[in-house]
Formats: structure tokens, C-alpha cells, sequence
């Protein structure tokens, strides 16, 4: 018990990796022994949100389409009005878009330009369509990203829950451990059976998960630096909301902020050229003409076996409980993320311009994209890591009590 409340208080990699107190010392005992149902848990696919994503991708395509449409729009009123077949495509097109997002549609047909009403008139009635069906799609996408958050709430609901597992679940391995060692059986292998395991490997293992752990930390880091551009952005919103004059800078600001996220650019090309490895079983890449993406390596793909002694898994307590306390600061860091981009989606700034809101819009996005896919997509990686660890633990923990040593 002493010895593991000195780790709860150890703060650095280094103290997971110096020549551990056993644990088997350190563990009060505990009645519940581990059971494979009981752990399967920890290895099950996380829910993806991928339908609200494809959603809001598709609403973020029509939102960049009426940017393009505004810009042609404004175009023709200087010259007169759209001519005739102008109007016509320009109507079907946005027609389009208004059955897509739900919007009343317009009904100007060849006769409105130039016909029954003149051109100019014609083309401010699309113009007015426009910024109508501007102001729609940036309240879908602001929806859109509400539902999003909510979803990605419950995972991080669940996340916590599965710490609490993996701390439960390493704490009665461990007693198992303390039990073989003192019959003297400490120094005898057992060979455990880890094919559900893809998100670490034994090279993880054997270096006490010093990669992950460091992963972790520092996307800890990245996450907190998020919330202070969450809240840059929300600023300029504001400033934008009272000075239509600001928008150029606006986008240059964000763009800066975003596109690509610094500290997250920072953090996936902190690797060679293969990636940054998260663990051993999972790199992290994010070219700066492209995205940010987490892909699992061949040995990570294949699951394995171990074969390991109650004496070597001892030695894996303080760093599993490590693993457990920064993954979930962690999780609870990119929580609070989480939050303070809802809260900056409902802060109801409205725009007097088409331009402005289309920026705000676009904005929105960006930061979603950044939040919820690209820096979810480690977080996600690093949690069921965590988690499969705590499997790895759990099935060491039943072989032990299952096996006859001779």
C-alpha cells in the first residue's frame, strides 16, 4: 500500500521506468477475481460518429458552394443583373441546396430576368434567396457540431469508466501476482493469450509503455493549448459580429490558428518520416497539405502471445497504474475541450453580412473537424491502448489463477 501511493504521487516517465518497488507488495487484497467476460470490455471497438460527420461534411461542401455563388452574385448586380440563362442555373442550383438543408425555395424562372421583372431585381431577389439559405447552413453545421459534441460526450463518459476498470482490474492482478510469488512460483512462465490485442505489442511491454506514456502527456499538452484557441476564436467572432471591417483578418487569424493546428502539427511530426509513434502499434501523421490521421502498424494489426513470469509482471505494476493516470488526464483534458466548444457554438453572435457569416460558418467547422476527428482520432488511439492494457493485465491476472504449477 506504500509503495503504491508513492507512485500515485511520481509525476515523470522516469519514474516508470527506474527499477520498480514490486508491486506485489503494494496491493491491498481484494475479493472479486477477474473474468474474461468481465474484461472483454476493454477490447470492444469504440463507436464512431462517422454518419454526423459525413452530415456535416457535406453541409460544410454547400456552405463553400454559396461562398462561390456570393461572389458571382455580387459580380452581376454591378453589371445590370444575371442575363436570362444566368438566373436559370444559378436557380437550380440554389433550389438544390434549399430541398437539402430544408429551406423554402425560390421560384424565378428564364421570364423573372428581364421578363415579368428586370434583371437587377431578379438577381437581388436571388441575392436575398442567398443570404437566407447562408444563414441555414451555418445554423446546420452549428447543429450539427452540437450533435457531434454530445456523442463525443458520451465517449468520454465511457472513458472514465474505463479507467475506473483498468485500475480495478490491475489491482486484483497484481494480488495474484503477490499470491504466485509467495508460493514460489514467482520465477515460472505462463504464455497468455492477447489475439484481441491490436492497440499495443510486445515491444510495449517490454520498454514498460514508456512510448504511450509520453504520447499521452504531451497530447495533454496539445489539448490545453486547444482550449486557448477555442477561445481566440470565439474573441474574433465577436469582434467580427461588431466590425464587418475586420473580416479579412478574421480569416487570416483562424487560418493561422487552425489550418494546420500548430501544436498538433508539432506533436504528429515529432517522428521520423514513418510518423509519430503513439505506441508501438499506432503512428500519428499529419502532412501539411493534408490530414491528421492515426494508422495502425503491421505487428500492431496481428494481436500476439506473451509468455512472462509472476516475478516480470510485478514489475509492470507502477507503470500500468501510470498508464491509467495520465491516459485519463488526458481524457479529461480533451472533456473539457469538448465543452468549451459547445459553449462557443451556443454564445449566439449574429452577423449582418453573408460574407461574415459564411466566415463564422466556415470557422465552426474547422475548429469541429480539428476537435472531434483529428485530435479525437489520438485520443481515441491512446485510450483504447489504455484499455487493452488493462485486458493484458486482466488476462495475465486469469492465467495465473488458472494454471498448475509444478
Amino acid at each position: 500500500m506504500k509503495a503504491l501511493s508513492r507512485f500515485i504521487e511520481r509525476d515523470s516517465l522516469e519514474d516508470a521506468e527506474a527499477e520498480p518497488t514490486p508491486v506485489v507488495d503494494a496491493v491491498e487484497p481484494i475479493a472479486e477475481p477477474v473474468s474474461a467476460d468481465g474484461i472483454d470490455a476493454l477490447v470492444e471497438e469504440t463507436p464512431t460518429p462517422d454518419a454526423i460527420n459525413s452530415e456535416l461534411e457535406e453541409v460544410a461542401d454547400i456552405q463553400e458552394s454559396l461562398e462561390s455563388f456570393g461572389v458571382l452574385v455580387d459580380a452581376a448586380i454591378a453589371r445590370g443583373g444575371m442575363r436570362p440563362e444566368e438566373g436559370v442555373m444559378f436557380q437550380a442550383s440554389l433550389e438544390h441546396f434549399q430541398r437539402r438543408l430544408g429551406v423554402a425555395q425560390t421560384k424565378l424562372g428564364l421570364e423573372d430576368f428581364g421578363g415579368t421583372m428586370s434583371r437587377a431585381a431578379a438577381t437581388t431577389v436571388s441575392q436575398e434567396a442567398l443570404a437566407d439559405l447562408s444563414k441555414a447552413a451555418a445554423q446546420k453545421i452549428k447543429e450539427l457540431i452540437a450533435r457531434l459534441v454530445a456523442f463525443i460526450k458520451e465517449l468520454t463518459a465511457g472513458f472514465s469508466v474505463k479507467a475506473k476498470k483498468v485500475d480495478d482490474v490491475a489491482k486484483i492482478t497484481m494480488e495474484k501476482v503477490k499470491e504466485t510469488v509467495k508460493a514460489g512460483n514467482g520465477d515460472k512462465e505462463v504464455e497468455v493469450d492477447l489475439t484481441k490485442v491490436t492497440a499495443i505489442t510486445q515491444a510495449d511491454i517490454d520498454e514498460k509503455f514508456s512510448t504511450l506514456i509520453a504520447s499521452a502527456k504531451e497530447m495533454t499538452a496539445v489539448l490545453t493549448d486547444t482550449r486557448a484557441i477555442i477561445k481566440k476564436q470565439l474573441t474574433q467572432i465577436k469582434i467580427l459580429a461588431n466590425d464587418e471591417g475586420d473580416l479579412e483578418f478574421f480569416e487570416e487569424h483562424i487560418a493561422q490558428l487552425i489550418s494546420p493546428h500548430q501544436s498538433a502539427f508539432k506533436f504528429a511530426n515529432s517522428g521520423d518520416k514513418a510518423g509519430r509513434k503513439l505506441t508501438h502499434a499506432a503512428v500519428v501523421t499529419y502532412p501539411a497539405d493534408g490530414d491528421m490521421e492515426v494508422n495502425y502498424t503491421e505487428t500492431g494489426k496481428a494481436g500476439f502471445t506473451i509468455k512472462i513470469t509472476a516475478s516480470d509482471m510485478g514489475t509492470l505494476g507502477l507503470p500500468i497504474f501510470r498508464v491509467n493516470e495520465v491516459v485519463k488526464g488526458m481524457t479529461d483534458e480533451y472533456a473539457e475541450v469538448c465543452k468549451l466548444l459547445k459553449d462557443a457554438l451556443s454564445a449566439g453572435v449574429t452577423f449582418k453580412s453573408r460574407p461574415a457569416q459564411e466566415a463564422s460558418a466556415q470557422a465552426d467547422f474547422d475548429l469541429s473537424a480539428l476537435i472531434q476527428q483529428k485530435l479525437y482520432s489520438v485520443v481515441n488511439n491512446l485510450s483504447r491502448a489504455r484499455d487493452q492494457i488493462g485486458y493484458f493485465a486482466g488476462r495475465t491476472g486469469i492465467t495465473f489463477t488458472e494454471v498448475t504449477f509444478k
